[in-house]
C-alpha cells in the first residue's frame, strides 16, 4: 500500500492524514494476463491504482472486432472520469495485458470521500485536464497526420512502458492492420 500511498501524496492535493484515509478504501487485487476488470455494458463503478501491470480499454464491434482506445500502465490511477462513463454501461472493455497487482476502491465511497474532504475539483481536475489533452493529441493525430507519425508520437508518450504491448494491439491503436504496422516498423528501423 505504501506505493498506493505515494502516489496520493504526489497528487499535491491531500494531506497525510487524508492519504491514509483515501488508501484505506483501497483493497488489493491481482488479476492473471488477459483478465477483465471492466466489460462493454457493465457499470464501471471502481477505482483502480495499478501498483504493477499494464491494463488496456478497447471497443468491441457487433462483429467482434477490437479497437484500442487505451493503456495504463504502473503507477496510474484509472477511473471513470466522465459523467457517462459514471452513470451509463460502459461502452468499452477494461482488461489486462499483464499479470497485474492492483489496488481496488468503491468509486462512490472515493468519491464522497475526497467530495467530504472539499478536494474533489483539485483532485479531479488534473485527470480531466489531461484526458482532455489526450483526445485532443489523438484526434488531430488521426486527422493530420500519417500513420508513422502517429506511432512517433505514441512511442514518445509510452516510452516507459510501449514495448510491453503486443505490436497488433499497437496496430489496433494506429488505427492500421498489423501487416501495415509490421512494414511500418521494419521502415522505421532502415530510416
Amino acid at each position: 500500500m505504501s506505493e498506493l500511498n505515494d502516489y496520493l501524496s504526489s497528487l499535491n492535493c491531500f494531506s497525510p492524514e487524508q492519504v491514509d484515509s483515501i488508501s484505506q478504501l483501497f483493497k488489493k487485487q491481482e488479476i492473471k494476463k488477459n483478465e477483465t476488470l471492466v466489460n462493454t455494458n457493465e457499470m464501471w463503478d471502481q477505482v483502480v491504482f495499478i501498483e504493477q501491470g499494464l491494463l488496456r480499454l478497447y471497443y468491441l464491434t457487433p462483429e467482434g472486432k477490437e479497437f484500442n482506445k487505451g493503456f495504463f500502465a504502473d503507477k496510474n490511477l484509472v477511473w471513470p472520469m466522465s459523467t457517462i462513463a459514471r452513470e451509463e454501461p460502459s461502452r468499452f472493455t477494461v482488461c489486462s495485458l499483464e499479470n497485474c497487482q492492483l489496488w481496488v476502491a468503491p468509486f462512490d465511497l472515493f468519491e464522497s470521500m475526497i467530495q467530504q474532504m472539499q478536494k474533489w475539483p483539485e483532485f479531479s481536475l488534473p485527470f480531466v485536464e489531461n484526458l482532455l489533452n489526450l483526445k485532443i493529441r489523438r484526434e488531430a493525430q488521426f486527422l493530420l497526420n500519417d500513420a508513422s507519425s502517429r506511432y512517433s508520437q505514441i512511442q514518445s508518450e509510452m516510452s516507459d512502458y510501449i514495448q510491453r504491448i503486443p505490436d497488433y494491439h499497437i496496430a489496433s491503436y494506429l488505427g492500421i492492420t498489423h501487416i501495415a504496422f509490421s512494414r511500418l516498423r521494419k521502415s522505421v528501423k532502415l530510416t
